[in-house]
């Protein structure tokens, strides 16, 4: 139904991208004609020294997966792996993760892995962690230490999906094209 004449007001005058539950999407979709203006410029760049050493690594990797777009993909916030830091924390860490089979069933579907190959994001402690999904995940092979590393590798990615986490948030910053799945109780 639509939003009342005042909401309505409010909603436009924030201007959000989109903002739908998960099961709308497909409609939002087929209505939709064009993507949104960007409402605000990327205000964050990438190392001039690394990205050069992710474009070299960039080229590798669509040779190999020639006509696939390149989706970076960040699905475990470590947190939830470290018992030190509490119940609660961990607790929202976990609700703001993906569950590693969930991973494997979205990089692996016949249609997915058609047209998209996925690159790791997380830095290679906290992959350990985090697990290996079963297949069309790439690692960022010049290796991330650092958010420098990870800004280069996302620079050359054609989209990331991130959970809320601070890679969604560089990836935002850097005006990438950029999905934050949300569990309907997150923070």
């Amino acid at each position: 139904a639509p939003l009342p004449h005042e909401l309505q007001a409010r909603v436009d005058r924030f201007a959000p991208d989109l903002h739908a539950s998960l099961l709308h999407l497909p409609m939002l979709k087929a209505r939709r004609t064009r993507l949104p203006e960007r409402w605000f410029a990327p205000y964050i760049k990438t190392p001039p020294h690394k990205q050069r050493i992710a474009a070299e690594w960039a080229a590798q990797v669509r040779e190999q997966h020639p006509g696939k777009k390149l989706i970076g993909l960040f699905w475990d916030c470590v947190q939830r792996h470290w018992p030190e830091k509490g119940a609660i924390v961990r607790c929202w860490a976990s609700r703001r993760s993906l569950p590693l089979d969930a991973i494997d069933a979205i990089v692996a579907h016949p249609a997915i892995a058609e047209s998209m190959h996925f690159v790791n994001l997380h830095h290679p402690a906290a992959a350990a962690l985090a697990g290996t999904p079963a297949g069309n995940v790439s690692h960022y092979r010049p290796g991330i230490r650092d958010f420098g590393d990870t800004a280069a590798c996302m620079a050359q990615l054609d989209a990331v999906v991130a959970v809320d986490s601070g890679v969604a948030n560089l990836a935002a910053m850097m005006g990438m094209r950029t999905c934050v799945p949300t569990h309907v109780c997150g923070d």
